[in-house]
């Protein structure tokens, strides 16, 4: 997947670039109702650098598609799995002794099952930060002025 965005801020060999989310925002009832949308539809995002970039430059990036899925498979199929496995766990772990599912324990163990897969989740986030993020610059678009970079609070 490819996006552009803007430098906001430069170090040797990684680049920290807000990527404008215009997929996401279009058709988007606030932007339709006369931009009554207070949210930031830009995301902040860091990404190799191995053209030497500096803060202003607009970019292209490139987003590695190994990555994109692996976040998919962690983001949406890990608690899906996790949270179904701990639901059969609990309810056959506090079944009753006739044998049927104990569905409080079902649910118990469902709870148990997604805090796991977001710890997990939070723990690939972290270790993410630390190794390579995935997102490349490929190309330098122009060296905007400084000017349309917007102040930073």
């Amino acid at each position: 997947m490819i996006q552009t965005g803007l430098v906001v801020q430069a170090e040797p060999g990684k680049a920290r670039v807000r990527v404008e989310a215009r997929s996401s925002c279009e058709g988007c009832v606030c932007e339709t109702d006369g931009g009554s949308c207070t949210a930031d539809p830009s995301l902040l995002l860091w990404a190799e650098d191995p053209l030497g970039v500096r803060r202003g430059m607009r970019v292209e990036l490139w987003f590695k598609p190994w990555r994109m899925i692996l976040t998919v498979i962690l983001v949406f199929w890990l608690p899906l799995m996790l949270g179904g496995l701990g639901y059969w766990s609990g309810s056959s772990l506090f079944a009753a002794a006739d044998g049927t599912p104990h569905v409080g324990g079902g649910v118990v163990g469902c709870f148990i099952g997604l805090g796991l897969a977001l710890f997990l989740i939070r723990l690939a986030e972290i270790r993410a930060r630390e190794r390579s993020t995935g997102v490349v610059v490929k190309k330098i678009l122009n060296s905007g002025p400084l000017s349309e970079f917007p102040p930073t609070a």
